[in-house]
């Protein structure tokens, strides 16, 4: 069994989550490479893994959900003379 190991970056703290699509294809020179495992670890809590497997054509999808902080210096009003 094939494993592909990818370091991603998340950004940290639970405020606005969403979901990032990730789409992709694993291939040698002979062909699609079926049933492979593949892995994204978070690079800076690296006991944060997604995984999913290859289909028969070796494409694979995943969603990892992720979060961004609110700017803290965000103008409560707003005038114009």
């Amino acid at each position: 069994m094939l494993i592909l190991i990818i370091l991603f970056m998340f950004v940290s703290g639970v405020v606005y989550p969403q979901t990032f699509t990730i789409k992709g294809n694993v291939s040698t020179v002979t062909g699609p490479v079926r049933y492979a495992s593949v892995t994204f670890v978070d690079s800076t809590d690296t006991t944060k893994q997604y995984s999913t497997l290859t289909d028969t054509s070796g494409n694979y999808q995943i969603g990892i959900v992720t979060s961004v902080k609110p700017h803290e210096n965000v103008p409560t009003k707003f005038e114009l003379e």
